[in-house]
């Protein structure tokens, strides 16, 4: 009853971590943050020139970052199914039992099998054993934690101190959530290649730009044609073609070129009040 109560309140304490707020946050601004500077640096660009919001990278890791702890989640459900059925044949035919043996080795060898056949997986599946080995070790040190405290259970056996095993669950949370992040990391970085190859890939479907100036804005961009207005047919005196949308954010518009390339291209850059005029052309006819 005791060893059972102690694995209750180390999922509950799991649990609370995962769910806590402050953790959650952390992890989607992490991973917003790594994926754009992931993506900008593949692109030629450097992150901090688009001044991404705190708020923006929350909205844009959500969707990623939930089927993230979905698959967490998941991992969860099964493990305590397993409780169920160890600590059932475990009161019903004690460790004696060949299956509870066999139960208790697989899971104290977890910490290094479980790893070490990612990383073999890796051969074969290279970009989700990237993501999934640190998610290994983590559920590998669980399992095994809780195959040691399965048996500290058992009769006979010396628990551990109440300062002892504080600490031995401290270390586990942290180890725990620093795999974490890095699973983040490491799929925020995938998630960052794929969005700047989709990118160059697909540049000739971006949104095209018209700008309007009533002066001279001095575009120097490949692929970028500065044509002349009447005055007397319009306020504006310049119409700037050949550009495309790269990114909005924190009030700025970001345009590049039809002409842009990672190696060579320039980045346009207008603040909303920047005192020119922005159409945005959506033109599938030639598709």
């Amino acid at each position: 009853m005791a060893g059972e109560t102690d694995r209750n309140a180390l999922l509950r304490q799991l649990a609370s971590a995962l769910a806590n707020v402050a953790v959650l946050t952390a992890l989607l601004v992490y991973f917003g943050w790594v994926r754009i500077s992931v993506q900008s640096r593949l692109l030629g660009l450097d992150e901090s020139l688009f001044r991404v919001s705190t708020r923006e990278y929350l909205l844009r890791s959500v969707r990623p970052v939930l089927i993230l702890l979905i698959c967490i989640a998941v991992a969860g459900l099964l493990w305590v199914a397993l409780d169920r059925w160890l600590s059932g044949r475990l009161a019903a035919h004690g460790p004696a039992d060949a299956a509870v043996r066999w139960a208790f080795g697989l899971l104290v060898s977890a910490v290094a099998v479980l790893p070490f056949g990612v990383w073999l997986a890796g051969y074969a599946w290279p970009t989700t054993a990237y993501v999934a080995f640190p998610l290994s070790a983590a559920a590998g040190l669980l399992l095994a934690l809780y195959g040691l405290q399965l048996r500290l259970g058992l009769p006979g056996r010396a628990a551990l101190s109440v300062s002892r095993d504080t600490v031995v669950r401290a270390c586990a949370a942290v180890l725990t959530g620093i795999c974490l992040f890095v699973a983040a990391a490491n799929y925020a970085t995938v998630e960052g290649s794929r969005l700047a190859r989709a990118f160059v890939a697909g540049l000739p479907n971006q949104p095209r730009v018209v700008v309007y100036s009533a002066q001279h804005l001095h575009l120097d961009a490949p692929g970028v044609t500065e044509e002349g207005l009447a005055p007397e047919q319009s306020a504006y005196l310049f119409r700037y073609v050949g550009l495309r949308l790269l990114e909005h954010t924190e009030s700025t518009y970001f345009l590049v070129s039809d002409g842009w390339k990672p190696d060579y291209g320039v980045v346009v850059v207008l603040p909303d009040d920047a005192p020119v005029r922005l159409e945005f052309v959506r033109d599938t006819r030639d598709n």
